[in-house]
């Protein structure tokens, strides 16, 4: 009497019927990309928010010499300037609360979350991760971007202005008054 192979064949049947009930959920899309601000993009018609960084809000300004600059905006420019006319690959497993694909993205061989914490556009996002932090610390030295001035840290900006979480998601007219 073999009383391992009923216990292997079921081993194997409750591995199978786990793959089976809990598929893999990693999404990736590519294309064209667009900025929406300094840690969204549009990319194939859908939103998609980098992963592990929070870069300054649209509608954000940092300080500077004492002189009011539009960080935010300055943000979108760069992630702009790093995905044009190139095909862009992000790949994500979850959406956050907006619908959006929570991604890494990579226009060619170039990390954008990465590159958008090395200029100093955005920070590691260590409420979620501490991938970006060396990144940061890259940026934090020289004073590149947003570290050459004040600002404050885009999660307590967006608590101040709560329409700020809807523009990022696409869910208000770019053009619609703060």
């Amino acid at each position: 009497m073999n009383i391992t192979r009923p216990i292997y064949l079921r081993q194997v049947i409750a591995v199978l019927l786990a793959a089976w009930t809990f598929p893999t959920l990693a999404q990736s899309i590519s294309g064209p990309a667009q900025a929406i601000d300094g840690d969204t993009l549009s990319l194939t018609g859908m939103h998609v928010r980098l992963f592990g960084i929070d870069a300054v809000e649209l509608d954000q300004t940092c300080e500077r010499e004492g002189r009011s600059w539009a960080c935010g905006r300055d943000a979108q420019d760069r992630l702009a300037q790093l995905v044009a006319g190139q095909d862009v690959v992000c790949t994500g497993d979850h959406n956050d609360a907006y619908g959006r694909l929570v991604a890494i993205c990579r226009g060619g061989d170039l990390d954008l979350g990465d590159a958008m914490v090395r200029a100093g556009f955005a920070i590691a996002y260590t409420k979620y991760s501490d991938l970006y932090l060396e990144a940061e610390s890259r940026a934090r030295g020289p004073g590149s971007g947003i570290w050459s001035s004040t600002f404050v840290d885009p999660a307590l900006w967006r608590t101040t202005h709560p329409q700020a979480r809807q523009k990022a998601a696409g869910t208000v007219s770019r053009d619609m008054p703060s």
